[in-house]
């Protein structure tokens, strides 16, 4: 398989994130020297205008690395991992300038389909492929019910991950790098391929934090077969 490029999420600090592409021709000299979860200084890259989507952030660029690119590895800045749990009103408001936004969500599970197959475009080509999928129903912290969609090999993890659930309570679940993006008149959430990942139960404040403010939130009522209507 080829692609054109791939595709990195940086962070510092202070949670900002922004999207990096490496172009394919130097894949190679950076994918065993930028790993995931460390931290690095990175100099001589280019700034240049994002990408159509999905986008990360509500600004207007993205980090493009070259040959000339300078990388090294430096003492982390924080030892906690990074989230960007947005609130929903500020997703729709950065989806004025973009049709799809990453970010992070952590609900509860109120309604899951069966995993069954759909038709989705390819990465790799201009052809729609049909691929295995699965749609939930997600409660976030402000009790919006988020529509949701995980395609591949996630759809088989989410389908594992609710079989195994401890049924007796309710099951919170972090959305990594999904994205939101328009299907016919309503915001879905849908997982990006190579990109994201669905978590159980992350070891991190700020994911305990939030679960426990779930659980005290508001009652989550099951939605009914009309999901499935919506969704043919």
């Amino acid at each position: 398989m080829h692609y054109p490029h791939r595709k990195l999420v940086l962070a510092d600090e202070f949670d900002n994130r922004i999207l990096c592409t490496m172009p394919s021709e130097i894949i190679n000299k950076f994918e065993d020297v930028l790993l995931e979860g460390e931290w690095y200084f990175l100099g001589n890259f280019a700034v240049t205008d994002r990408l159509p989507h999905p986008s990360i952030s509500s600004n207007n660029c993205h980090i493009r690395l070259n040959e000339d690119t300078i990388t090294e590895k430096t003492d982390p800045k924080s030892s906690r991992e990074i989230y960007s749990f947005c609130a929903y009103i500020d997703i729709l408001l950065a989806l004025i300038q973009t049709d799809r936004y990453l970010v992070d969500v952590l609900g509860i599970v109120t309604f899951v389909q069966k995993l069954q197959s759909g038709v989705h475009m390819s990465d790799t080509s201009d052809r729609p492929t049909e691929r295995p999928l699965i749609r939930f129903v997600l409660e976030d912290l402000d009790g919006n019910s988020l529509k949701c969609i995980a395609w591949d090999n996630l759809a088989t993890k989410f389908e594992e991950l609710w079989t195994n659930r401890d049924k007796s309570s309710r099951h919170s679940i972090v959305l990594r790098f999904f994205s939101f993006n328009r299907w016919r008149d309503e915001w879905i959430v849908e997982s990006e391929r190579f990109i994201s990942d669905i978590l159980e139960d992350p070891p991190t404040p700020e994911v305990a934090i939030a679960k426990m403010r779930l659980e005290t939130a508001v009652d989550f009522t099951p939605l009914d077969d009309e999901y499935e209507e919506q969704f043919p």
